[in-house]
């Protein structure tokens, strides 16, 4: 798992090529589990539809992302109060993947 002060071992940040754009998802963000959730399915998706199987190491990838959305689910939980009174809090909408839906 990744954090400021502790890059993992699927850290993107130091493998960037120095003009490669990257996206930064926040727990703060409320749709930021679900779409991390959407990504790790497509991933999957694209594997099969391609007739590819998933290395040991790649699934270790895709499971470190789903806790990570776990972990986002939990840390946005814990500090709500504080995003909403700092006027952060971004309205949940639903995103595929989400905590609770029945497509996974």
């Amino acid at each position: 798992m990744s954090t400021k002060q502790t890059p993992g071992a699927y850290d993107c940040y130091s493998k960037l090529a120095e003009d490669e754009p990257y996206f930064l998802l926040r727990a703060k963000d409320a749709t930021a589990p679900g779409i991390v959730r959407e990504w790790v399915r497509r991933r999957r998706n694209e594997a099969i539809v391609k007739g590819g199987t998933i290395t040991p190491d790649y699934e270790r990838k895709l499971r470190e992302a789903e806790l990570c959305a776990l972990e986002m689910d939990a840390w946005h939980g814990e500090h709500a109060m504080e995003i909403a009174a700092a006027g952060h809090e971004t309205p949940r909408t639903h995103v595929p993947g989400d905590a609770g839906d029945s497509e996974r």
